[in-house]
């Protein structure tokens, strides 16, 4: 069970980040993939689509922190496609 939680929203420029973290059990990220997880392959794939990122850093026994990164301007070609 994790005993501290953090969210945190910050505008930075031209980008939002988004912060997440927690001192829970944690995991490993890479294990998690490899094995068909698909709630970290979607979250990418979204991100992805408003050309955002996303980060997670996790080590079992210390916790999880999980970082989207999201531009605030609208990928270039978001705005030809609408037009179209």
């Amino acid at each position: 069970m994790s005993r501290k939680l953090c969210e945190l929203i910050n505008p930075r420029g031209d980008e939002l980040d988004l912060c997440i973290s927690d001192s829970g059990a944690g995991f490993n990220p890479e294990s998690v993939q490899r094995n068909g997880g698909l709630g970290i392959t979607s979250m990418r794939e979204r991100l992805k689509l408003v050309e955002g990122e996303l980060s997670i850093e996790s080590q079992l026994q210390l916790g999880t922190t999980v970082r989207a990164r999201v531009p605030l301007s609208p990928p270039a070609d978001s705005a030809t496609a609408s037009v179209a």
